[in-house]
């Protein structure tokens, strides 16, 4: 179900709620006790549940636009016992963040030979990989990404631009238990460009 309220400009705000059942979703986890330590596959959960709220919105501040979505959600898995795998009900989907916000700033104007995008992408705690012991799960901690893109039209053909990715290199953290497990390194990267229009 969705509402969406639109203004005369390109202002404009959509409230939803959803629902979604899957069938057997394919998760990855770890199979612990193996000659090699712990190793990954994938397996199929009973069914999972997830459910929740998402809004959307774009504001127009001083020449500014202001474009967002942010959704809670929350998602229940139930997994049967088997030989080598115990029985759980109600944990989270492998992957499924309880909570996302991105959150783009776009300066760009027609007359202009400047344009600016600024983004903020935010990611809540999900399962990483899912323990089919006795162990907790893997978790990844919430986590943030910055990415900006700066142009400059030169003339009606070339335009100039600068593009900068994951700006604060933030790492991938990971926890069992909550004790640390792996911390990955990111890379930041800008890039120059040049197009070029025919």
């Amino acid at each position: 179900m969705r509402f969406e309220l639109f203004s005369l400009g390109e202002d404009m705000i959509s409230v939803g709620i959803f629902h979604k059942h899957i069938n057997s979703p394919i998760e990855k986890v770890i199979v612990s006790g193996s000659a090699l330590g712990s190793e990954r596959t994938f397996k199929n959960a009973k069914f999972a549940n997830v459910s929740g709220l998402e809004v959307e919105f774009v504001k127009d501040v001083f020449g500014i636009k202001l474009i967002g979505n942010l959704t809670f959600s929350k998602s229940q898995v139930d997994v049967e016992r088997t030989e080598g795998t115990i029985a759980r009900k109600g944990r989270s989907l492998q992957g499924q963040a309880p909570y996302l916000a991105n959150i783009l700033l776009v300066y760009e104007k027609p007359h202009s030979r400047f344009n600016l995008s600024l983004s903020y992408n935010l990611t809540g705690p999900r399962v990483y990989d899912v323990a089919t012991q006795y162990n907790d799960d893997i978790v990844e901690q919430a986590r943030y990404q910055i990415d900006f893109k700066l142009g400059y039209r030169l003339s009606k053909s070339l335009n100039l631009n600068i593009t900068g990715k994951n700006i604060t290199a933030r790492p991938i953290v990971l926890k069992q238990g909550g004790y640390l497990y792996q911390k990955i390194s990111t890379i930041a990267s800008i890039s120059f460009g040049m197009n070029v229009k025919f």
